[in-house]
């Protein structure tokens, strides 16, 4: 139930530009020196070559390790070392051999949906679930990743491993994907671009925080609420804010519609104001949202502000 309160981010994150079309490469000859697996719930592998460059494919076909490939489009190879063809792979970036270590997990905190939620919530959601498929880090380089493989496979399993990977691409903004090659496998991730702020004031009673620097507090549910009046003031806050509603409407393409669907912005709103918003309000209002993470705890938090079009 708890990873039912990140789903909002996940919607608002996934409205990401596709990337351009790839321009024609070709790969001279030069051997495989990694095949990996992709920990999706898609089959899916990722072949790593000696200059470090990385193809994805769907292809069960996989060359061995030391097999020679080359590719005259940056699509069709073939092996000349079995005298075999492949299809359709997809250029992922390069590998950085730069060893890192996950230093840190972090996980939503815990709460009470009975304490948390309203009825009205409860009744729509009924028993369903959302399976905990997000998970953010901390990697040795001090930055903050989300796992986007959505899988079952243990996560925890990377974190003793001694070294890990990442693959970039050219592009900037675009998919990054980290390795362990100990283990063979590879994940997709994303690079959160975060604040670093101090909580200024916590008021449990209303459910409320304010962050250094900004002119309007933040809520959250009571349980979280709970939860941050015992962080310490000295430990190490990153905050990642989403866009605001407003962005979304000003970008071309993109509808509000699903978000007015959705059942939680309205329990956002129910629980900050007292009452049901209007419709109206996905239209000229504005809804601020984000999450709140403890690098020291390694605790998590979710925040929103949903401001009515009248007190703007």
């Amino acid at each position: 139930m708890k990873s039912y309160i990140f789903l909002l981010l996940a919607f608002l994150v996934s409205f990401t530009p596709l990337a351009g079309t790839e321009e024609v490469t070709k790969v001279a000859p030069t051997k495989v020196v990694h095949v990996l697996t992709m920990v999706t719930p898609f089959d899916e592998h990722v072949i790593i070559l000696k200059d470090g460059s990385a193809w994805k494919t769907h292809d069960n076909k996989l060359p061995e390790l030391g097999d020679v490939v080359k590719s005259p489009n940056g699509s069709f190879f073939v092996n000349t070392s079995q005298e075999m063809a492949y299809y359709q792979w997809q250029s992922i970036g390069t590998i950085i051999y730069s060893p890192l270590k996950i230093d840190n997990i972090l996980t939503p905190c815990p709460f009470d949906p009975n304490k948390d939620f309203d009825a009205t919530f409860l009744a729509e959601i009924g028993d369903f679930s959302i399976p905990s498929g997000e998970k953010y880090f901390v990697l040795s380089n001090q930055l903050i990743y989300n796992d986007e493989s959505f899988s079952d496979i243990d996560f925890c399993d990377w974190e003793s491993a001694e070294s890990l990977q990442l693959i970039r691409r050219d592009e900037i903004e675009d998919q990054e994907y980290l390795v362990c090659l100990e283990r063979g496998e590879i994940r997709p991730v994303e690079t959160l671009v975060y604040q670093t702020s101090k909580i200024i004031d916590v008021n449990v009673d209303d459910n409320i925080f304010i962050l250094e620097g900004d002119d309007r507090p933040w809520h959250t549910f009571c349980s979280y609420a709970e939860t941050m009046s015992t962080w310490d003031p000295a430990h190490l806050i990153r905050v990642f804010k989403l866009p605001e509603l407003d962005e979304f409407r000003e970008e071309e393409g993109i509808e509000v519609e699903n978000i007015e669907d959705s059942a939680l912005p309205r329990l956002f709103f129910r629980l900050q104001h007292g009452y049901e918003p209007e419709p109206t309000f996905f239209e000229t209002g504005n809804m601020r949202s984000g999450i709140v993470m403890n690098i020291d705890t390694g605790e998590m938090v979710i925040m929103w502000d949903c401001i009515p079009a009248s007190t703007r």
